[in-house]
């Protein structure tokens, strides 16, 4: 069985505290939902699934050649909503906004990247977002609406997109553990 991998930026620290601030008010409201770590903040660019081990060399080269041609940017945490229906959502989501057009390019070199090395890319558009929280019932929880309507404006900082991170996932009791294998600088 292979590792589970994923490609993604990381968000920072001053997301993750604001993250942290937000999630402990919303928890209020729905307390039975599976909310994201604030460590594990961050934006996926490609989940490649269940790799070899050997394959790590291999996608981080890949990675570096990407990150060579990318110039740092900045993104901002606003607003949000949830997937599913308005009654009784699945996923609750941040807004991501500022630069999004250097994400999008970014995204689409780390798949050239890596279909090469056997990655299929996904067939729908990419739609940046940081996901918050997750229903347990997979029909949707209606308190998650309520989380919805409580992030319209809300503010969660800024994050400075300075490197692509290699993630390994490793699912564990308290949610997943992320464990970064390759960060390539962005230094184009």
């Amino acid at each position: 069985m292979g590792w589970r991998l994923f490609v993604a930026v990381d968000l920072g620290a001053e997301v993750r505290r604001a993250l942290e601030a937000l999630e402990a008010e919303l928890q209020k409201l729905a307390p039975r939902v599976r909310w994201v770590p604030p460590e594990n903040a961050h934006l996926t660019l490609a989940f490649l699934g269940s790799t070899g081990e050997a394959k790590v060399p291999e996608l981080s080269k890949a990675l570096e050649a990407v990150a060579a041609r990318a110039r740092p940017f900045d993104l901002h945490l606003r607003g949000g909503g949830a997937f599913g229906s308005s009654k009784k959502p699945r996923v609750l989501w941040v807004g991501v906004e500022g630069d999004t057009a250097a994400l999008h390019q970014l995204h689409e070199w780390t798949e050239a990247a890596l279909q090469p090395l056997g990655y299929e890319p996904e067939h729908r558009d990419y739609r940046p977002h940081l996901t918050l929280a997750r229903a347990r019932d997979p029909r949707g929880d209606p308190k998650l609406a309520r989380c919805a309507g409580a992030l319209a404006n809300r503010e969660l900082g800024a994050a400075r997109i300075d490197r692509l991170v290699l993630f390994r996932s490793q699912p564990g009791p308290g949610g997943s553990k992320y464990t970064p294998l390759a960060e390539p600088p962005l230094s184009g």
